[in-house]
């Protein structure tokens, strides 16, 4: 485990730098943050899933969830989390070598200015579209 955790770091360092500006580490567990400034998040994402699949071939038992959420500079780091949060959970779910990428995490999207309306209407939405699993 920690030769594939070191494997993992090592190939999230390479291709943090690769993206230009920006940075990566280790949030818990096995929750790993790449920050990438000015980049194309489509292609980091997908550039970062095939290096990671690859560095990881020596554990073939071992897969990778990826989520990805543009930002918006204008929106609180927390938001920002939340977003990336939501897409690696459902990378997660998908199962194997999933690639999750979201839309831009705006701070018009806020959690915290959402009414019970607003909750309510996203949670009924995610149900009728089979997004949302209780549990």
């Amino acid at each position: 485990t920690d030769a594939l955790l070191q494997t993992l770091a090592e190939t999230l360092n390479s291709e943090s730098a690769a993206a230009g500006e920006g940075s990566c580490g280790r949030l818990n567990g096995a929750d790993f943050a790449l920050l990438a400034l000015d980049a194309d998040v489509d292609a980091v994402a997908r550039e970062l899933r095939t290096r990671v699949t690859a560095a990881l071939h020596l554990w073939p038992q071992a897969s990778v969830a990826i989520g990805a959420v543009a930002w918006d500079a204008r929106t609180a780091v927390g938001v920002l989390m939340q977003g990336a949060d939501a897409a690696l959970a459902r990378a997660e779910a998908q199962g194997g070598q999933a690639l999750v990428i979201d839309g831009v995490a705006s701070h018009d999207e806020a959690p915290a200015g959402w009414g019970e309306t607003e909750w309510r209407r996203r949670l009924l939405r995610a149900l009728a579209q089979d997004a949302a699993a209780l549990g």
